[in-house]
């Protein structure tokens, strides 16, 4: 139904399901398929679903929802994502934590504007002050600030052709 632009049927449909009484991995894949649509009910559910499964592991296929994710509407509820990625190490799989994935998802949301790019920053950095006495790995969050700053500026940063280059140098002599 998605790939046939039915999304509205999709999301109405699934926010249905999610309110009804079933099956918790039923729950978390219309979450995940919500969370796809921007959708922010879907994101809350997901984030009660990631609360109740972090101990026993979240597949990687769970996760790359939150990659899809671009309103900055979604931040709190990443960032408290991210608490709960500290709250409790959650491996994606051997060789990713489930914390990359929720700094991927604010990148992603970071890089979408300038109004985004601030919002994620000052989270970050509110929840930096608020949590490192809490959680000691708060504190490596800094160079991802400054390594999201960074990327966004040069995301902004005007490109020219060699013409154009070759142009500019020229008026200037």
């Amino acid at each position: 139904l998605k790939a046939n632009n039915e999304e509205s049927f999709v999301e109405e449909y699934l926010l249905k399901e999610i309110t009804m009484d079933i099956e918790p991995a039923e729950k978390g894949k219309a979450a995940e398929v919500l969370v796809t649509l921007q959708n922010l009910e879907g994101l809350k559910e997901y984030v009660e679903w990631v609360k109740n499964n972090a101990g026993t592991g979240i597949d990687s296929s769970s996760t790359m929802c939150l990659d899809s994710l671009k309103t900055k509407d979604s931040i709190p509820f990443l960032i408290e994502l991210l608490e709960l990625s500290y709250i409790e190490e959650i491996n994606v799989d051997r060789f990713d934590r489930f914390n990359s994935r929720v700094i991927g998802a604010l990148y992603n949301v970071a890089l979408e504007s300038e109004e985004h790019f601030t919002q994620v920053k000052v989270g970050l950095e509110k929840f930096m002050k608020e949590k490192s006495s809490k959680y000691e790995n708060v504190k490596y969050l800094l160079p991802t600030i400054e390594r999201l700053e960074e990327q966004f500026y040069m995301n902004r940063a005007k490109s020219y052709t060699i013409k154009q280059v070759k142009e500019k140098l020229n008026i200037i002599q």
